[in-house]
């Protein structure tokens, strides 16, 4: 299946998925209010972060070696399942070890059951989305992958409404929703592998020691480029409190929407590049292009109708997050093109550069979120993050041009025929629709 194809129906099934966790998101805030949303997100964080932290690079580790064919795709299921338990596990004792420390400071108002949920729905998230989730894409099974997300993301859904409009639960209600549909999908995926590519019931030490060396590479390159995500909401969290995390996490919630147009590209590229590095050279600038066309696209859109969604959905309460979102719309723009570039860097094998760039943005982070929340509350933190992520694109791109030998300019001048290609679709489409 080529890429574009391949890239729409990812973008579609990418599409739903967004749209059922906006759901999510709006029920929660018209339930628990700003103070007990922002709650919500800062438990739902958690294996997010800590999971890149365990995970050590697997899901970029796993899809590069299963398309160099070293080993036999049925030696992965046991010793991905097994390693990703290992590190999860470790990863949650560690977390708990500290949980006074971090109740005080970045987890503060988070009481102790509310982090167990948490860690426990870390260790089931770690070995579905990291582990066994990563197979499927290494093996180009993109579209089992998306429909599985789905399906985890209605149950996230229908759980969420019954456990917080229903049984009126509050924010416990909510987390425990998040890790009953990380379970479901994580057997699911499990089932789907052992079916499609079998196990050989044995642990490969030479397998896990290439996805620990390759996964250590690209390691500091994730975690750090997940920090400059979302460690803002930790320092929003100490100096503004719950009510402000809350707002935050809506403009936040609108504006990484266009994340969707590089995240459908993303997943099909990577393992294309991996197989073949010059497969990069001739179409990751020509990707860049039509991100960047379909998020100014998309991102004029948001603009206007931005306002009028945050009142209607969320309820006039939650209006204070519209000037963090428009603040924050550049930089999203800027980081699409970045995580186009750090796919195409990794599938070369140089998740090194990846890491200098995430780095990059990570110290912008930091300082700028330190120097401007206690001024100017959220609207400083999205300020950052523009900064940053215009920051690390910079980087990435510099790192792209060292490595292709292509200039920086083929990212950004769109030709006449990148947009001969959409009144191409659009002839097909509407022939499609006569016929």
């Amino acid at each position: 299946m080529g890429l574009a194809k391949q890239s729409v129906q990812i973008f579609l099934t990418k599409g739903i998925s967004i749209l059922l966790m906006a759901v999510v998101g709006v029920v929660t805030a018209r339930v628990l209010g700003p103070s007990g949303k922002g709650l919500y997100v800062l438990a739902t964080m958690i294996p997010v972060l800590l999971g890149l932290a365990a995970s050590i690079g697997m899901s970029v580790a796993i899809p590069y070696f299963m398309n160099q064919k070293k080993h036999r795709p049925s030696e992965f299921f046991c010793s991905v399942f097994c390693l990703s338990l290992v590190l999860g596990g470790a990863g949650v004792v560690i977390v708990w070890l500290f949980k006074d420390s971090l109740q005080a400071t970045v987890l503060k108002s988070m009481t102790p059951e509310l982090l167990v949920l948490a860690l426990a729905a870390t260790l089931v998230y770690i070995v579905w989305n990291f582990g066994l989730n990563s197979i499927l894409i290494g093996r180009l099974h993109i579209m089992y992958s998306s429909i599985i997300l789905v399906a985890q993301g209605v149950l996230m859904c229908t759980l969420t409404f019954i456990f917080l409009v229903s049984l009126r639960m509050g924010v416990k209600g909510g987390v425990l929703a998040m890790l009953l549909s990380y379970t479901v999908a994580g057997v699911l995926t499990g089932l789907l592998v052992w079916r499609l590519e079998g196990c050989e019931a044995r642990i490969n030490p030479g397998l896990v020691k290439d996805l620990l060396g390759f996964g250590w590479r690209s390691y500091l390159s994730h975690i750090t480029m997940h920090l400059n995500y979302r460690l803002d909401r930790f320092i929003i969290n100490f100096f503004v409190g719950t009510a402000g995390l809350g707002y935050y996490s809506v403009a936040v919630s609108f504006a990484e929407l266009l994340f969707s147009v590089s995240d459908s590209v993303r997943t099909a590229l990577l393992p294309r590049i991996a197989a073949d590095s010059k497969y990069g050279n001739i179409t990751t600038a020509v990707v860049c292009r039509h991100v960047i066309m379909i998020s100014l696209v998309a991102g004029g859109v948001m603009l206007v109708a931005a306002k009028p969604l945050v009142s209607f959905l969320y309820t006039p309460a939650f209006l204070p997050a519209i000037r963090p979102f428009f603040l924050l719309l550049p930089g999203v723009i800027m980081m699409n093109i970045c995580r186009i570039l750090y796919v195409d860097l990794a599938g070369r094998g140089k998740p090194i550069f990846t890491a200098y760039s995430s780095l990059v943005g990570l110290a912008f982070t930091i300082i700028l979120d330190i120097a401007l929340i206690p001024r100017w509350g959220i609207a400083g933190a999205a300020v950052a993050s523009t900064i940053a992520y215009t920051a690390s694109a910079i980087f990435a791109l510099i790192a792209f041009h060292k490595v292709s030998g292509l200039s920086p300019l083929e990212v950004f001048k769109i030709r006449r025929k990148d947009l001969l290609l959409y009144c191409h679709y659009w002839e097909r489409m509407t022939s499609m629709i006569r016929a």
